[in-house]
């Protein structure tokens, strides 16, 4: 298949560091894949859309992103369930590599700078899919220089290695696609089944596949899911702690509290007052 570059230059201006568009996804299969000379985030926010990059083909829903490299070339297009719509941030290559540099110990081998033949893939957990299709808003309509690029990173990566929600580029694409949709909570109160039934295997075969891939348990993985979605509802609001942890899908609450501490470091009391506190 013809692959076509695509340049920097015919969206940004000379003193551009970015361009942020936000597109409809045809569901027709482009004729040709596309790479670029510029590194490009790639967000859906409404899905699912096919995508294919190098010998990999996947369907991603709604509230993936994609960090592409100038050499991954890509095609992409809707599926017959409905419409697809992406937000893409294009940014020169020379902004990648010296936001890259100065963070070096947090960033190496994750995002932009991944080492895998694939780009890396994450699934954003609803209140940070949020926040990104506001700021989406604010990068099409501002001023597109490098103080704003580097906020808009600086936040969106640091909520995402908090969150620990980088997907190996080399998992199995069912196994990929099951950790995905565990981040919904329709799927996480549901316990490591939700998880089995996401993925439409036994969950035998879940289960060795994720040690295999991934060193852990299935219900290690979805624990892990729920405590940090509980930490973000203590720390953007007020819930009792019983709350909390109904909405992970915990009933017992002895164990909410465990499963907490061994995440966190802290029981969810503790954590809520050190996360919401305020200076005197």
């Amino acid at each position: 298949m013809e692959t076509r570059l695509f340049r920097a230059d015919s969206y940004m201006a000379p003193g551009d560091a970015f361009h942020a568009v936000v597109k409809d996804v045809a569901r027709a299969r482009p004729r040709f894949r596309h790479r670029h000379d510029y590194h490009e985030l790639m967000v859906v926010l409404d899905g699912p859309l096919r995508h294919e990059v190098g010998a990999r083909a996947e369907t991603l829903p709604g509230g993936t992103a994609a960090f592409l490299r100038p050499d991954d070339a890509h095609l992409l297009h809707a599926t017959r369930e409905g419409r697809a719509r992406i937000l893409n941030v294009m940014v020169r290559s020379d902004a990648v590599a010296a936001f890259g540099a100065r963070h070096r110990d947090a960033l190496a081998g994750r995002f932009f700078w991944s080492r895998a033949p694939a780009p890396e893939t994450v699934a954003l957990a609803p209140p940070l899919r949020g926040r990104v299709a506001g700021a989406a808003v604010a990068l099409r309509e501002g001023p597109r220089g490098l103080l704003r690029l580097e906020a808009f990173l600086a936040t969106l990566m640091a909520d995402l290695a908090q969150a620990g929600a980088a997907l190996d580029a080399d998992l199995p694409p069912w196994l990929a696609r099951a950790c995905r949709a565990a981040q919904a909570p329709e799927v996480f109160r549901a316990g490591a089944a939700g998880l089995a039934r996401a993925s439409g295997r036994s969950h035998e075969h879940l289960c060795r596949s994720m040690r295999r891939h991934m060193g852990v348990s299935p219900s290690a993985y979805v624990n892990a899911v729920r405590m940090d979605h509980a930490a973000r509802l203590l720390r953007e609001g007020a819930p009792p702690v019983a709350e909390v942890a109904e909405a992970v899908g915990i009933a017992n609450l002895g164990h909410f509290y465990r499963l907490f501490r061994l995440r966190h470091g802290l029981t969810p009391r503790a954590y809520r007052v050190r996360a919401t506190a305020a200076p005197v």
